[in-house]
């Protein structure tokens, strides 16, 4: 018995959160014969995309809170809150804009919740916390 082998090709320039992926299986010996076909899950993951700490100071590096490609989702939405939850932040879209201040004054070093959504379906798709370093 021969087992063809697969070469499976992902190309996808951008992967929103809960799209289903197609996934290309090509027969590279050209018999024909694929001997095993399966159903392929594709989970597209972001939590390692999003920063848990930075540090405005006026350094030019991680002066403000990032979310890696955050460009992809133009109906992205961010909401930030201190540890006793006053919201202190919020923007639609997130274009990695939050320098640490509220209302023009520099927050103190700390940990503050993000909650994100993505894809502005109005559900939160992440939630955690960054923390701030002076």
């Amino acid at each position: 018995m021969r087992i063809c082998k697969l070469i499976i090709s992902i190309f996808f320039p951008i992967i929103l959160i809960g799209q289903s992926p197609t996934v290309s299986l090509t027969d590279t010996d050209s018999d024909n014969i694929l001997l095993v076909t399966d159903t392929v899950k594709i989970i597209a993951t972001f939590s390692e995309a999003i920063t848990n700490f930075f540090s405005p100071n006026g350094g030019g590096n991680g002066d403000t809170w990032q979310i890696k490609e955050v460009e992809r989702y133009p109906k992205s939405r961010v909401w930030i809150f201190t540890r006793t939850g006053k919201k202190i932040f919020s923007a639609n879209p997130y274009l990695n804009n939050w320098n640490g201040e509220f209302n023009g004054s520099p927050l103190p070093v700390g940990s503050y919740y993000y909650r994100l959504d993505l894809d502005g379906n109005n559900n939160i798709d992440f939630e955690g916390w960054v923390y701030l370093h002076r």
